[in-house]
């Protein structure tokens, strides 16, 4: 599940409830079909990886200076 929530945290950042549905939908479907959540998630959005590849990390010390 842990998978599928990490997931789901990369295509919808800003709707915490779209994410805990597309979560859970595709645990069960990764359960009942044996295809991994990042699979799903690349035939949702193809290209993702790229763009959060390119996405500079939010470092959280660096706020407080």
């Amino acid at each position: 599940m842990s998978r599928c929530t990490k997931c789901a945290r990369q295509l919808f950042p800003y709707s915490p409830n779209t994410q805990d549905q597309w979560a859970r939908s595709t645990y069960f479907r990764c359960q009942a079909e044996g295809v991994s959540p990042e699979t799903l998630r690349d035939r949702r959005a193809p290209g993702i990886t790229a763009l959060l590849a390119r996405r500079q990390p939010k470092v959280p010390y660096f706020n407080s200076l």
